[in-house]
């Protein structure tokens, strides 16, 4: 069984540099890129067809959708990772977002720590193996899943590195991965084991 994984198209926020809210919509761009993912993808059979449940994903995963006449299941294990509100709306490389990272980081092992209503490294990691547990429950060829950036990169370095992958060890992957808006990735899942076939793959957005 295959899992392709689609970040959302991009957003107005992804365009100005700022900390997305969790409501943050597609933009014009975002809207021709998730048009042309769903081309792309419109010869390729899918069984089931999930996204995280944030609008910006939603709204990419039904392009595709309509594509092939399904439904598409929304799920919050794999909506975006929850930085504190009181980051969003900042630009990522302001002072203030900075300072906080910089708390975040200097934390991030502590598996009971936040800084305030955020969701930890653990807590997050959790959750999207819950949703590779869910899947590997799944019968069919191929299953797609419309997500996040940091969602994507994580599945990518829990299915190379394992299931107890440190905090710190993926805070140095992170930064040497780019999961671009509508990039496609895509795991197999055979004999009980994940593997890498494909990462951020953005053929269809060529000039």
């Amino acid at each position: 069984m295959n899992l392709y994984l689609i970040r959302h198209g991009r957003t107005t926020h992804n365009e100005t540099g700022q900390v997305a809210p969790l409501s943050s919509p597609l933009s014009d761009l975002g809207i021709n890129q998730a048009m042309n993912v769903a081309q792309r993808l419109k010869d390729t059979h899918f069984d089931k067809i999930f996204s995280s449940d944030l609008a910006r994903a939603k709204d990419t995963a039904s392009y595709i959708a309509k594509q092939h006449n399904m439904d598409v299941v929304t799920s919050a294990l794999i909506r975006e990772h929850k930085k504190p509100s009181e980051m969003e709306g900042l630009a990522h490389d302001s002072e203030e977002a900075q300072r906080i990272y910089k708390i975040i980081e200097d934390n991030m092992e502590d598996p009971a720590w936040h800084y305030s209503d955020d969701e930890n490294y653990y807590d997050f990691r959790g959750r999207l193996i819950k949703f590779m547990q869910e899947v590997e429950k799944e019968k069919g060829e191929n299953i797609l899943a419309v997500s996040h950036s940091l969602v994507i990169r994580l599945l990518v370095c829990l299915t190379i590195l394992g299931r107890d992958l440190k905090a710190s060890h993926f805070q140095v992957a992170r930064w040497r991965m780019r999961a671009m808006n509508t990039g496609v990735t895509v795991l197999e899942y055979d004999k009980g084991e994940w593997s890498l076939l494909t990462f951020n793959d953005i053929a269809h957005l060529a000039e």
